[in-house]
């Protein structure tokens, strides 16, 4: 941490003499991207350490990829999982994406949205139709 906070100082202290001078700053867009990140990633770790936790909201675990969080599952072996969460009803053998995300979420609070999107898909299709249930997993305690 020492290292990086120095590193990203010297960055800083140059970027100030560049802008002061009006020079044009030598990093392509990706490396200046890379910098704001490594910046951001450096300030969470910063805060978990003085805080003593572990977790902060929307904590970035890949400097390349900043949208992929850490999504606890709970599951045995793996308690914590890096990717995206999704909603994806069935019907008939069919799959139909309704939400994405790569923050975590309980699907239970969009239940009500995929039931609409369900009655927007099949009412076109099979007018009138409409089930009389709906089957959702149990809300366990990593939803």
């Amino acid at each position: 941490m020492r290292y990086l906070k120095r590193n990203l100082q010297h960055i800083k202290e140059l970027k100030a003499i560049y802008e002061t001078n009006k020079i044009n700053i030598p990093l392509k867009k990706r490396d200046a991207v890379s910098v704001a990140i490594t910046t951001l990633v450096y300030e969470q770790q910063s805060t978990m350490h003085q805080t003593k936790t572990n977790s902060i909201p929307d904590r970035i675990v890949s400097i390349h990829q900043r949208y992929v969080r850490p999504i606890v599952r709970g599951k045995e072996g793996k308690k914590v999982e890096l990717g995206s969460k999704l909603q994806v009803p069935l019907h008939n053998g069919s799959t139909f994406l309704d939400k994405l995300s790569w923050n975590n979420f309980s699907e239970g609070t969009c239940l009500v949205a995929s039931v609409e999107k369900y009655k927007g898909r099949f009412d076109i299709i099979l007018p009138g139709y409409w089930h009389t249930k709906f089957i959702a997993q149990e809300k366990t305690g990593d939803d």
